[in-house]
């Protein structure tokens, strides 16, 4: 009954299907395949210790050649075999007496069936190698025969051994099986295939990475070379890789999403511009599909320390929303302000007709992440949502309006098609 228990093993079938999805942790795999491996190596060394066990109760010759005898033969710990004229085991005992030096009496069997009396403990009536070493010979024979074709130290010797040593080999055989082949060893072999096969892959992908990141950094030290950018461009430039790749990890969202539908973009842009949605005042009174949309036209952006993100007499062209870092304004070579985490710095473009010119030099003072929306988008969304046109203009605390009043004809000033009377919703000057 106990056999029963053996078809729970088929559950392992679920194991493999489930390998392809748990892939990219690349470690978990490479442990699992390993531990399948050897509880395989395991259940067929359990196998190959019965083969010999089953051949030792026989009384042919396989009792003398089989696996275990040869072991026995080779430990000097040897069997209690049958003496062919008096059926009394004795062999075992000559051993123990001539190893030991020491006399011995025995419990013997007469044809009589007359019992005398012994001092041995019957225990050790039995002989041969102890447990461990039988098991540890029997999986280091299993183990050699499925990742290679053996050593030759442990060899089967009878009829039986050699079929399952056969049988063994085609298990541990790294070519494809034909179609014909039983399903049994299709399974088994695509599972040694995959365990030693794919070593190598799971070891590069645990590197893929690093890999990827070599190969972007050389193109851009190529482009930087080919071009002949002068050192302090060039500098900037590898920060702004290093910065925005620990940042993204190399990966390029915009590529990712539009494998998506658009329904599920809105959902994941919704996800990863959360906090900004949540802690703008501005946003408070949107509806759920303005927040949607709005969330799909936010873009991020990174700035090193000392880039310009916006020079004097630049075209307005987005809001930004910082997300980390400090930023310095400038004018005329003086620091005017300094802005920070949640600040917001731009102009709103709902008031203006038109786009103005930037007043200030917006330069890094730190590592920055940035949102930004480009005036067209913004003003997309309020064509979709007008009545989300005033909420935004009144809860918008804009820090630093950047709008050079000077550079901006009078006729242009302040009309907005959006707001009935758009200077009662001026931004506040830093």
């Amino acid at each position: 009954m106990g056999l029963l228990k053996t078809a729970r093993l088929l559950r392992l079938v679920r194991i493999a299907r489930k390998l392809d999805r748990y892939s990219e942790y690349g470690i978990g795999v490479l442990i699992l395949l390993t531990a399948t491996f050897a509880l395989i190596a395991h259940w067929l060394a359990c196998i190959w210790y019965a083969i010999g066990r089953l051949e030792r109760n026989t009384h042919g010759t396989e009792r003398t050649i089989g696996w275990l005898a040869e072991l026995a033969n080779h430990t000097h710990q040897y069997y209690n075999d049958s003496d062919p004229t008096s059926g009394l085991r004795i062999t075992w005992l000559d051993e123990l007496a001539r190893t030991s030096g020491q006399s011995y009496n025995c419990t013997s069997i007469i044809s009589t069936n007359e019992t005398v009396s012994t001092s041995i403990n019957l225990k050790s009536c039995f002989g041969g190698p102890n447990l461990r070493s039988r098991y540890i010979t029997a999986l280091y024979f299993t183990f050699s025969s499925l990742t290679s074709v053996g050593f030759g130290n442990v060899s089967p010797n009878t009829n039986m051994e050699k079929i399952f040593s056969i049988f063994v080999m085609l298990i541990g055989c790294e070519e494809e099986l034909s179609p014909c082949n039983f399903n049994l060893l299709c399974f088994i072999a695509l599972m040694y295939a995959s365990i030693f096969g794919n070593v190598s892959a799971i070891i590069q992908r645990l590197y893929s990475g690093t890999a990827r990141y070599q190969i972007q950094m050389l193109r851009v030290k190529e482009f930087i070379r080919f071009h002949q950018i002068p050192n302090p461009l060039r500098q900037r430039l590898e920060d702004y890789f290093n910065h925005a790749w620990n940042y993204t990890n190399g990966i390029d969202m915009n590529m990712v999403l539009k494998g998506f539908p658009e329904c599920l973009q809105a959902d994941i842009c919704l996800h990863l511009n959360s906090v900004l949605l949540k802690n703008c005042p501005a946003f408070k009174d949107a509806s759920e599909g303005c927040l949607r949309t709005f969330s799909m036209k936010l873009k991020t952006t990174h700035a090193p320390p000392g880039d310009i993100i916006t020079h004097r007499g630049d075209i307005l062209t987005s809001l930004y929303f910082i997300s980390r870092g400090s930023i310095e304004i400038l004018k005329d070579d003086s620091v005017v302000a300094i802005l920070s985490k949640d600040d917001i710095l731009g102009e709103n473009p709902v008031l203006y007709n038109e786009p103005g010119k930037s007043a200030f030099n917006v330069r890094a003072l730190t590592y920055c992440d940035l949102h930004k929306i480009l005036r067209d988008d913004l003003l997309e969304v309020i064509d979709m949502y007008p009545e989300f046109a005033q909420s935004f203009c009144r809860n918008l605390k804009i820090t630093l309006t950047l709008r050079d009043e000077e550079l901006v004809s009078k006729s242009n000033e302040c009309r907005s098609k959006y707001l009935p009377n758009p200077k009662n919703y001026r931004e506040s000057k830093y």
